[in-house]
């Protein structure tokens, strides 16, 4: 009788952990899928962005392959004004991760002055600002 109990209360246990396992695992597919998705990035750089560009049409390309990115892994934006008063802005897109889970901060910068893309990357040249 004592065993039966025993044999009925490992059962619950290891039925109850799986769950956990597996429920882990699904979480773990889905993250995988929105790091893949947000690095395509990369793909419309090489090919769409241009120096000189309107931001708006720079970010409706960029910012779609961000949207699904979990915050932790994701950079806010910054701004702050040069010294001739124009608005400098920098967009963050995340570019790149390794498949086995671990995340590096591989993003490549979109840098915008008065709205307008005039860097993209962080080994552009800068003018003085």
């Amino acid at each position: 009788m004592c065993n039966l109990r025993y044999c009925v209360l490992f059962f619950l246990m290891f039925s109850i952990s799986s769950c956990c396992v597996i429920s882990g695992l699904l979480d773990l597919d889905d993250f995988v899928e929105k790091m893949e998705a947000s690095v395509k990035f990369e793909q419309i750089r090489s090919s769409s962005l241009k120096l000189g560009q309107d931001k708006e049409y720079v970010l409706g390309l960029a910012l779609p392959t961000q949207k699904d990115l979990p915050l932790d892994f994701s950079k806010q934006p910054e701004q702050f004004r040069n010294k001739n008063g124009e608005l400098i802005e920098i967009y963050y897109m995340r570019s790149g991760w390794y498949s086995n889970g671990s995340v590096t901060d591989n993003f490549t910068p979109l840098t915008f002055t008065s709205g307008v893309l005039t860097s993209i990357g962080y080994m552009t040249p800068r003018r003085e600002m």
